[in-house]
């Protein structure tokens, strides 16, 4: 149900659709009084501002928790619940789902800008005239969620859709979850990610009131308030952001298969936009806090811009412009949420340029040191290549979405696009790091003359090529004899050159632990440098391990036979693979859920039924027998597959088919012969039904099963040692398929295997090697738990010792 167009709608509306429409009315009302309050100066109705605020992100939490129920309950009157769930997904996967379409997420980021509203609700400042401006923005943006929710609700029943179904009509099951997403991981990333994206809401409202009060010259009065709910709400995006950027790897690395952790794909590449611009964000923040003079302009722009970068990478997710193997079905809220995107750019820009254009005489440089070289231009240049990085994330993705839309023609940019154009601002970026944190004005002349050093190593690196898996690109796929020569030496750069600005971090660490954490008697102050010291040298570790993982892995295709454990070596290759085990796992599901369940009608006649029917002189045409798959024998063309019930028994005989599983209860259609003999086997059959079909099913609900699994233990071996072993599986569910690789870990290196499917007795795999893929794991760790460091010890919030 959309947006309802007369009384009768709102009276027919489901509960959660009528909590949106009072939410979404209170939300209007609350702007009406506080807009009110601006004008009129006054503070009568602040009270019944404190109690709406209240209740508008009670009943959004509400109404999440409501869907959310509704999911575990599995009430498949529900459309979305019935897309997205069925009676056998546990109740973990269950409450995730609540996620897995575009209608929910809406709800749930309504829902958390209704927690942000009610954070700033209960502030001692609440009643402050900065509070209650940024309050109007916040609302304004719950408001707009509200209505995007209204617009592809996720209450609408299956009847309100699909009017001629017959009334009182619920379905028995639902379609259930995308295989893929059937995932502990992936699980919690929509969560993890849209919590970010939400929580950037109040940076940007706080960004705003700030720009336009201090161009009306009351920048002094809100710079404590503002600046210390910006820095604590940024951290936590960027926390959020960071982790639902490292799951969506892990969950490709071991879900997708196809032995990566990044693709450049458009909605991988849009949550890294808004990461980009509000790492850059927090690094003017960080600088703006200790001294106002600094970035007092770029600070609040580049957070507003955080803002609608984060709107933007909705849209990619949303729109069904972005070809993507992560992307939603295009929606009906794709335009309002472009609109959103243009709308939020323009103010924060036009807020900045006014600021800029009243700047006065209170702006002051960072010290008496004028030169280029000074810690304020350092962090402006850093500032510079985020967002130029930005851009090219940007135009990467955008490109081909435009191209698509108003010319009809389908481009791709593809992945040495993303890694030739980033590649320099990056290393430029990875070396400035070192120089920031390395830099000290007393001793400037030795931090400029190391960075030279390392930026001189740099550069002779990246000349040094051992063989050509060194480029950084596929040279001669990109680069050719007529492209520029900037061009040609970044499409020729060599990966050896991420070692010096690597060292060069490594290097300023250090000397930044001796300088401000070894002799530190403060404790708050001493673990907020631990984190920014785990923050940097996160990022060398993930650099690391991504850039040798993805440049160096091995790769060989192999297949072994399951019934046996001998190793099959890959010709020109040290390499060798066997199947220790193989085996289908067949899962019925749980019917706990179901309610009564009434006594299955089992498919076709048992043995004992067909036996007593000969006995009795009884024959039919045609049989559908049931039984236990008990084992099978394979000829050329034939498939003997003998099944059992009880002390009866009875062989089958069938086209070909390859991978019959044992003890799976199955129900065979065909003739029955008696005393057939079989040349091939060299056998005679007292009595064989020649079957046309064969289809499994369960013995306990008559039903097919809801998952067969086909789990094969692979060993890989180098040089004839093994190396690796693990178990990889292929599950069939009744909506789809998901594979779920082998990888066993090391310090050094995974052993990663892709299990390709069975020809006969042969299990056909994708090995590959990937060396240092744990560090960059590792990295993620430490860049995580530095920014918790950073949050909760930042001495601002408790005193300098």
């Amino acid at each position: 149900m959309a947006v309802p167009h007369s009384f009768s709608d709102l009276v027919q509306a489901t509960l959660g659709d009528k909590i949106l429409y009072v939410s979404l009315l209170l939300g209007l009302a609350l702007i009406a009084l506080l807009l009110y309050d601006q004008i009129k100066n006054t503070e009568q109705y602040n009270k019944h501002i404190k109690w709406g605020v209240r209740a508008f992100g009670a009943l959004l939490l509400t109404d999440y928790l409501l869907l959310v129920y509704y999911f575990i309950v599995n009430d498949f009157t529900y459309n979305y619940v019935w897309t997205f769930s069925d009676r056998n997904l546990s109740i973990y996967y269950r409450i995730s789902a609540a996620l897995a379409g575009q209608e929910g997420t809406f709800l749930f980021w309504a829902a958390i800008i209704g927690a942000g509203a009610m954070w700033l609700n209960e502030k001692k400042e609440s009643t402050s005239d900065f509070i209650k401006k940024t309050q109007i923005v916040v609302l304004l943006i719950g408001v707009f969620f509200i209505f995007l929710t209204i617009k592809q609700t996720p209450f609408a029943t299956i009847h309100q859709l699909f009017p001629e179904l017959p009334a009182g009509f619920i379905p028995a099951d639902g379609n259930g979850l995308n295989p893929l997403l059937i995932d502990p991981w992936m699980a919690v990333h929509p969560l993890v990610m849209f919590i970010g994206y939400a929580a950037v809401t109040n940076p940007f409202a706080i960004s705003l009131v700030y720009l336009y009060m201090s161009i009306r010259g009351r920048a002094g009065e809100i710079e404590k308030i503002g600046i210390e709910n910006v820095v604590q709400f940024c951290r936590v995006a960027w926390f959020f952001l960071t982790f639902a950027i490292a799951i969506g790897g892990f969950w490709a690395y071991k879900v997708l298969g196809w032995g990566g952790f990044w693709a450049w794909d458009p909605v991988e590449t849009a949550s890294l936009i808004p990461w980009l611009m509000l790492t850059a964000a927090m690094h003017t923040l960080v600088e703006h806090k200790k001294d106002r003079h600094k970035y007092a302009i770029l600070a609040p722009v580049l957070v507003g811009l955080s803002y609608s970068l984060v709107v933007y990478a909705t849209l990619v997710t949303r729109s069904g412009f972005f070809e993507s193997v992560h992307a939603f079905a295009a929606g009906t809220t794709g335009s309002y949420l472009v609109a959103m995107t243009l709308i939020s750019t323009v103010v924060v820009v036009a807020l900045g340029a006014l600021r800029y254009a009243a700047v006065s005489d209170d702006h002051k440089p960072e010290s008496q040191d004028s030169s280029f070289v000074n810690k304020t231009n350092i962090f402006y240049i850093t500032i510079l290549f985020l967002v130029v990085l930005t851009y090219i994330s940007i135009w990467g993705i955008t490109y081909p979405a435009l191209l698509k839309l108003l010319a009809g023609r389908k481009v791709g940019t593809g992945i040495a696009f993303f890694n030739l154009w980033s590649y320099p601002f990056f290393m430029g970026l990875f070396l400035l790091a070192g120089l920031c944190l390395n830099y000290k004005p007393s001793n400037k002349e030795k931090s400029v003359r190391e960075f030279k050093i390392f930026f001189a190593l740099t550069l002779v690196a990246a000349l040094i090529r051992p063989s050509d898996a060194w480029n950084i690109v596929d040279y001669s796929a990109v680069v050719n004899a007529q492209s520029p020569l900037l061009y040609r030496f970044i499409g020729g750069a060599s990966a050896l050159s991420f070692i010096p600005p690597m060292v060069y971090i490594v290097y300023s660490l250090s000397n930044r632990y001796n300088d401000r954490i070894k002799n530190s008697k403060n404790r708050n102050f001493t673990l907020k440098e631990i984190g920014i010291l785990s923050i940097h040298l996160g990022i060398v570790f993930i650099v690391l391990g991504g850039v040798f993982a993805t440049m160096f892995s091995t790769e060989f295709a192999g297949s072994a036979n399951i019934k046996n454990n001998e190793v099959s070596s890959i010709e020109g290759m040290p390499y060798g693979l066997s199947v220790v085990d193989y085996r289908t796992v067949v899962d019925y599901g749980s019917s706990q859920d179901v309610g009564v369940v009434e006594q299955p009608v089992l498919p076709g006649i048992s043995l004992a039924e067909m036996y007593a029917e000969l006995r009795a002189g009884e024959f039919r045409e045609t049989y559908s027998v049931r039984g236990e798959i008990v084992e099978s024998l394979q000829t050329e063309h034939i498939t003997y597959v003998h099944i059992k019930e009880d002390d009866l028994d009875l062989w089958v005989a069938i086209d070909k088919m390859d991978n019959v599983p044992n003890n799976v209860n199955v129900v065979a259609d065909g003739m029955l012969m008696a005393d057939f003999p079989s040349p091939t086997l060299n056998r005679t059959f007292d009595l064989i039904l020649f079957a046309n079909q064969m289809e499994e099913y369960s013995a306990q609900t008559g039903k097919k099963p809801y998952t067969t699994t086909e789990e094969i233990t692979f060993a890989v071996y180098e040089k004839g040692s093994k190396i690796g072993q693990g178990v990889a599986r292929s599950i069939d569910y009744n909506n789809g398929n998901a594979n779920r690789v082998m990888i066993d870990r090391g310090v050094l290196r995974d052993v990663y295997v892709i299990y390709n499917g069975l020809t006969g007795d042969s299990a056909s795999a994708t090995v590959k090697i990937i060396p240092l893929i744990n560090e960059l794991w590792f990295g993620v760790l430490l860049f995580m738990a530095g920014i918790l460091l950073v949050f909760i010890f930042d001495p601002a919030y408790h005193g300098r010792g």
